[in-house]
């Protein structure tokens, strides 16, 4: 049977077989040797021998170190161009990192998907030691106690989750509270913060932008699409970041954003707590209306202008090379056929195609 895996800020269930109290007892080798640089070491009879044989070369402490979970990482900015250390391909989105005591090493999400998974929680792990019959990553073999509660785990279903340390039974992991922005679930009080009234997983926390920043990517969201489609007479907007109850009273998505009037003046609000990406996004979605009001303010279906906003917005995202939002946009593209069939006609004749069939208003016609 194929080995169920799990990657951060996709949850599912992990399903593994019931193991022994004792699980070292039954843990043997799966060679009848391990080389070692040039040192040949006997088969050992159980983990504690094993660990002697191995431990001074390999400067383990215990054989809860043999394998390493991988942390989920942003790329950054300022970053320099990132190579993936297993496959040497460039990496233009998201990148994973097992930090190591010689050297880190950064995978790209195919090779990341592509390694062994934990047999208990499922989460990727980079080998660091020998290959044993079972195999758990160093949050799950030190304890099979609940991190949230402290009970047992006793079911065949248990968690791990991005940036925290430990393992959590089913239902702790089903009652926990979820980050405004990603979902992931907050079990503990130490990895999360509350910013706007909302909780924040410590990783988003880390990711919000500042006001300042927010009036420059809409600056730069308004460059960006007025060179495409010459929109800089139209849209005059500055950009507010305000409490989560402000922008989304009745409980939408942080993703969205909120027109308030202020003093006066149209202002375009979102939740001070949103990241980067979701900034964009938020910006292209609702100038991509006003582009589809111009070229055709003919049509007023609103299905028509969501998809076409849509498109907007994947496009600035890919411009600014965010690839994960854009991948979330077109994972939902069998729900919405207008949207396909946008992305179909600017595959095959660019942008300028798309421009053409919404003047003419052929855009969601069967």
């Amino acid at each position: 049977m194929e080995k169920k895996k799990v990657t951060p800020f996709e949850f599912k269930k992990i399903t593994r077989e019931e193991t022994p109290n004792n699980p070292s007892s039954t843990v043997k080798p799966s060679i009848s040797s391990q080389e070692i640089g040039k040192k040949t070491y006997r088969k050992a009879k159980n983990d504690k021998e094993l660990l002697q044989n191995i431990g001074d070369k390999d400067n383990l402490t215990s054989l809860d170190e043999k394998y390493e979970v991988i942390d989920y990482i942003f790329k950054k900015n300022d970053n320099p161009l990132i190579i993936c250390g297993a496959c040497g391909n460039k990496i233009h989105s998201q990148y994973f990192v097992s930090h190591s005591s010689h050297k880190d090493i950064i995978f790209c999400p195919g090779c990341y998907q592509s390694l062994a998974g934990c047999d208990n929680c499922g989460m990727p792990m980079k080998p660091v030691g020998p290959t044993l019959r079972i195999n758990y990553c160093q949050y799950c073999k030190v304890t099979k106690a609940c991190g949230c509660c402290g009970d047992a785990i006793t079911s065949k279903q248990s968690y791990r989750i991005p940036f925290v340390k430990g393992t959590f039974c089913h239902k702790c992991f089903l009652r926990a509270g979820r980050c405004a922005i990603c979902l992931t679930p907050i079990l503990t009080d130490s990895n999360s913060i509350f910013v706007g009234g909302k909780k924040l997983c410590m990783a988003c926390n880390k990711r919000k932008i500042t006001q300042a920043e927010a009036l420059e990517l809409n600056k730069g969201v308004i460059r960006l699409l007025n060179q495409q489609f010459g929109i800089s007479e139209t849209i005059q907007c500055t950009v507010l970041l305000t409490s989560f109850r402000r922008v989304n009273p009745i409980g939408q998505s942080e993703a969205l954003g909120r027109f308030l009037k202020v003093s006066n003046r149209s202002v375009l609000a979102l939740y001070d707590g949103v990241t980067r990406e979701r900034a964009i996004g938020v910006f292209a979605y609702e100038y991509g209306k006003y582009i589809y009001k111009r070229l055709n303010p003919s049509v007023q279906n609103d299905n028509i202008r969501h998809s076409f906003s849509l498109w907007i917005k994947s496009l600035t995202l890919r411009d600014y090379g965010e690839l994960d939002e854009v991948s979330q946009i077109k994972g939902g593209i069998d729900k919405d056929p207008i949207l396909k069939s946008l992305l179909n006609i600017e595959r095959l004749g660019g942008i300028k195609r798309v421009l053409d069939k919404v003047v003419a208003g052929e855009v969601g016609r069967k």
